[in-house]
């Protein structure tokens, strides 16, 4: 989850910053309000479903949706020149935010043991609240720092930082994907041995 979180929160404080460039976008207060608040408006109508989806499909399932939705909204932030691809992205970023919230915080309801549950989800909770600053800070800020400095646009130093943070939720999602995986093998040869 570290490298999910961290990878689409990387952008958090870069995004209006990008959006907001002179040789960007270059959109106002009022244009960057409405894209933010597309953001929020796919939070809460995917919220409305997005514990229903968990519950019917299986929480890793949603898990795994949520993380592609992120991927796919972080990438076409980074290559779209359309400001109405803007607003899908941002409505896709919100989709995703709440859909990882709630299968997220299922599966770590479920691995976290009961005697444990309140120190570890507080370690949960704090690498999923540091994600929004600490990404920056440690991913996206240098990397669009060291790009403008070797004498790349500032267009294209902000879009390598959405595509690193789309890397960094791709890679997440592999590494949930393969140990689903081999708990569900392990599972399957648990089950085998009781039925013997």
């Amino acid at each position: 989850m570290i490298f999910i979180n961290f990878g689409r929160n990387s952008i958090a404080v870069p995004y209006s910053q990008y959006l907001s460039l002179d040789s960007g976008f270059n959109v106002n207060s009022i244009m960057l309000s409405f894209i933010a608040n597309m953001r929020s408006v796919a939070a809460m109508i995917i919220g409305f479903t997005a514990g229903y989806l968990s519950k019917k499909f299986g929480h890793s399932h949603v898990l795994i949706l949520g993380t592609s939705i992120g991927i796919i909204a972080l990438i076409i932030t980074a290559i779209t020149n359309s400001l109405q691809l803007i607003f899908v992205g941002g409505f896709l970023m919100g989709a995703a935010e709440v859909i990882i919230y709630a299968s997220s915080y299922a599966i770590a309801s479920i691995l976290i043991p009961a005697k444990m549950r309140g120190k570890l989800f507080a370690v949960y909770n704090t690498t999923f609240f540091l994600s929004w600053g600490m990404a920056s800070t440690l991913i996206s800020g240098p990397l669009i720092n060291i790009l403008i400095n070797e004498g790349r646009s500032e267009v294209f130093a902000y879009q390598c930082a959405f595509l690193v943070g789309a890397l960094l939720c791709i890679i997440g999602l592999i590494i949930f994907v393969v140990l689903e995986i081999k708990v569900k093998i392990k599972n399957n040869i648990d089950v085998r041995k009781l039925e013997k």
